[in-house]
Parts: C-alpha cells; structure tokens; sequence
C-alpha cells in the first residue's frame, strides 16, 4: 500500500516539474517575441495566465524555482538592436544654447 502511494506522489511530482519547465520554456518564448521581436502571438491575458499559473506552481513547490525562471527576473535580455546605438555624453553648456527655443533668450 506504502509503494504505491510513493509511487502516485512521484507521479505526480513528476507532473508537475513537466510542465513548470514547459511553461518556462512557453514564457521565455513569448517573452523574446516581444521583446526583442517586436511581434508578440499571444495577448497580455494569456502571458499572464500562463506566467500566474507558473508562479503557482512555483510557490506551492519551491523546488522547482530556477535562477532563469520567468518568475525570477523582469523583462527580457535587451535587443541587438539597441547594442548598436552611438554612446552619448551629458550636454554641454554650449550644446544647449543652440537647442533652446527662442522663447527663452537669453538663458
């Protein structure tokens, strides 16, 4: 009798390891698609249930919570893009003499 509830509680533990990482891997899909991608598939309410439906899971078992969880950081790794933007400096004075509107001369 013992075995064969261990054997129901692995299963279900089992389970439940599967699809915590299947929804990572789902949130860490669509979190590049819209991020990076610019091009989400799914709406805000399915990411959230989605993304809810992991913190659950999470929180009732802590074993499962990983560094890279879609739970355990915000956003996604920024875009290429926006690596090839040139480094700008703090205005100088005398940069924001020349873009002052007219209606403040002088200052």
């Amino acid at each position: 009798m013992r075995s064969s509830t261990l054997q129901r509680s692995y299963l279900a533990s089992s389970k439940v390891e599967k699809r915590a990482s299947e929804l990572r891997d789902v949130l860490d899909y669509h979190l590049y698609r819209y991020h990076v991608l610019d091009d989400p598939e799914v709406t805000d309410a399915e990411y959230d249930r989605l993304y809810d439906e992991l913190a659950a899971l999470e929180e009732a078992n802590p074993e499962l919570v990983t560094p890279g969880s879609p739970t355990q950081r915000v956003g996604a790794p920024p875009s290429d893009n926006l690596l090839d933007l040139p480094a700008r400096g703090r205005p100088t004075p005398e940069s924001s003499q020349r873009t002052r509107p007219a209606a403040y001369p002088g200052r």
